[in-house]
C-alpha cells in the first residue's frame, strides 16, 4: 500500500513549530526572533483568525483579575500570580510581534492586528473587517513558510531542524494526520498505521477520562482493533484489560458509538459505569507511546 504523502512528510509549518518549541531560547536568538514571534501570533489566533488573538487575550485577562482581587489573597500570592499572568499575557507581546510582522514585511497583518488590540476592550466591537484582512490563519501560516524559504539563514535552519526532530514529534505529527482522515480513507492505510490511530485515539482518550470515556466515546467502535495492536505490540496486560471491558459489552461487539451509549450508558448503569471506570485505573498507559514509536520505525512509517 502506498502511503499518502501528506502522512509520510511532515509539513513545513509543523517543523518550524516543533523545532521552535524544542528551543528555549528561540526567542533570544537574532536569527529565530522575528519567526519566534510570529509563531506565537498564529499559535494564539483562535479558529485561524486575528480576531481569535484578541479572545485569548481577553480570556487570560478575565481569568485573572478576579483571581487577584478575591478575598484573602496575601500579597506574596498576588505577586506570583502577577509574574505567572505577564508570562502568558498574549497581549503584553503584541509589540514584538507588530515588530516581527514589519521586519517579515507583513505590513496588512500588522495594520490588522493593531486595529484589533485597539478594539480589545469594546465588548460589541465588530471583527469580521480585520479578520477579512487579516487573512485566515490557514493563510498566515503558508505566509510565514514563504518567509522562511525566502530568508536563507532560516531557510537552513528548517533544513537542520527537519533532520533532527525526534521521534516523538514524528509521532505526533503521524498521529495527528491519521485523526484527520475519514474511515474509509484509512481502510487504504498499511496495518501498522491503522493500529497505530486505534491504539493512540483509545489511549488519548483514556488519558483524559479514563476507560469509560474510552469506550463512550467513539473511540470504542475500535475496541477489537486497540486489544489486537495491544497485543502486537506486546503490551498483554494493557490489551487483556480491553478485552474485559470488551466482554463487558454483549456480543457481538456493538461498535456503533450511539448503541453504546444508548444500550450500556444510561440512567441507572452507575453500578456498571464504575466497574468499567475502575478496570482501567491501573493500566499502564507510560509503555504505549514507545511501543507505537517502535512499531512506526519498524514498519518505515515515521514520517520524513
Amino acid at each position: 500500500m502506498i502511503i499518502p504523502t501528506e502522512i509520510a512528510t511532515m509539513s513545513q509549518s509543523y517543523v518550524i513549530a516543533a523545532g521552535l518549541r524544542a528551543d528555549p531560547d528561540a526567542g533570544e536568538r537574532a536569527e529565530l526572533t522575528t519567526l519566534y514571534w510570529l509563531n506565537t501570533l498564529q499559535g494564539n489566533m483562535m479558529s485561524g483568525r486575528i480576531s481569535g488573538f484578541v479572545e485569548v487575550g481577553r480570556s487570560c485577562r478575565q481569568s485573572f483579575e478576579p483571581m487577584a482581587s478575591a478575598p484573602g489573597v496575601t500579597e506574596d500570592e498576588r505577586r506570583r500570580m502577577a509574574e505567572m499572568f505577564e508570562q502568558v499575557d498574549i497581549f503584553a507581546k503584541v509589540e514584538p510581534i507588530l515588530g516581527a510582522l514589519s521586519e517579515a514585511g507583513f505590513t496588512r497583518q500588522a495594520e490588522a492586528l493593531r486595529a484589533a488590540v485597539a478594539l480589545a476592550s469594546s465588548e460589541n466591537a465588530d471583527f469580521a473587517a480585520l479578520d477579512a484582512a487579516f487573512g485566515s490563519g490557514e493563510e498566515f501560516a503558508d505566509a510565514i513558510v514563504a518567509y522562511v524559504a525566502h530568508t536563507p539563514t532560516l531557510a537552513a535552519w528548517a533544513v537542520r531542524v527537519r533532520a533532527e526532530l525526534d521521534d516523538d514529534d514524528r509521532l505526533d505529527w503521524l498521529v495527528e494526520r491519521l485523526a484527520t482522515m475519514s474511515d474509509e480513507a484509512r481502510t487504504h492505510l498499511p496495518k501498522s498505521l491503522r493500529t497505530i490511530h486505534a491504539v493512540s485515539y483509545f489511549e488519548c482518550q483514556i488519558f483524559n477520562g479514563g476507560l469509560h470515556r474510552a469506550f463512550f466515546n467513539a473511540s470504542g467502535d475500535l475496541a477489537p482493533e486497540v486489544a489486537a495492536g495491544l497485543r502486537a505490540l506486546g503490551l498483554t496486560a494493557q490489551a487483556m484489560i480491553v478485552e474485559h471491558g470488551i466482554s463487558m459489552f454483549s456480543a457481538p461487539y456493538p461498535r456503533d458509538t450511539s448503541m453504546r451509549r444508548n444500550s450500556y450508558f444510561r440512567d441507572g448503569s452507575i453500578e456498571w459505569d464504575n466497574r468499567l471506570a475502575k478496570l482501567g485505573e491501573n493500566m499502564d498507559l507510560d509503555a504505549i507511546r514507545p511501543s507505537l514509536i517502535e512499531l512506526a520505525r519498524r514498519e518505515g512509517v515515521l514520517p520524513k
